[in-house]
């Protein structure tokens, strides 16, 4: 059933089995599964899951869409609070406690969380550029303000000041893997060689994994 109608932004999906709102981790689920979309739509049209495919995408592409504010230039990265979700054992239809809306914003860190977000958006309008042009487009202008908004506030948005109980989930320590992943899938949105630079200028900064 319904549930967390009063969120600041309707929608998404939960993390992990609770009931917060991660918009790092939702974004990055997003973007795999689309570059699987992208890539192999075959493999759903012959399980016959296309239309599923298409549903469950566009359920969270519309969560990043909102989450997003042109005007004050604010993305919605988190609604709940981690600390007090993980001590609730209920059913999301039954929760009743308080969910804060966290942002980032002009002069907040934050461009791994909105450059992942970008690439999702821009992976979405590459797969609904046939079957939905006019949602495409906004999902690929979507992308392209908020890459900018990450290229003008660059930084981790685990620098800021925790949103909770001293405590940020899903922190990274660079963004220059989620900044080369945003302009590549902005470059295969648009056929723009310059996010075809910025991609191969971010990947040289990206530290391996060890």
């Amino acid at each position: 059933g319904d549930s967390a109608l009063n969120d600041c932004v309707l929608g998404g999906w939960y993390d992990a089995g609770d009931h917060v709102k991660f918009g790092f981790p939702m974004a990055g689920a997003l973007t795999i599964l689309l570059w699987g979309a992208n890539r192999f739509p075959e493999g759903y049209h012959n399980a016959s899951q296309t239309d599923t495919m298409y549903d469950t995408v566009k359920w969270g592409l519309d969560y990043l869409l909102n989450a997003w504010n042109p005007f004050t230039e604010e993305l919605v990265i988190q609604i709940g609070d981690p600390n007090v979700d993980h001590n609730y054992w209920g059913r999301p239809e039954d929760m009743n406690m308080p969910r804060p809306c966290v942002t980032i914003k002009p002069g907040t860190p934050g461009s791994d969380v909105a450059a992942e977000t970008a690439a999702a958006l821009a992976a979405g309008a590459i797969l609904f550029r046939q079957k939905d042009s006019a949602y495409a487009f906004r999902l690929l202008q979507t992308a392209e303000t908020i890459f900018l908004f990450a290229k003008e506030n660059r930084g981790e948005f685990s620098d800021s000041p925790p949103a909770t109980d001293n405590t940020w989930f899903y922190a990274s320590n660079d963004d220059s893997d989620e900044m080369c992943e945003a302009a590549m899938w902005l470059y295969k949105a648009t056929r723009d060689d310059e996010y075809l630079a910025l991609a191969k200028s971010e990947h040289q900064g990206i530290t391996p994994a060890m």
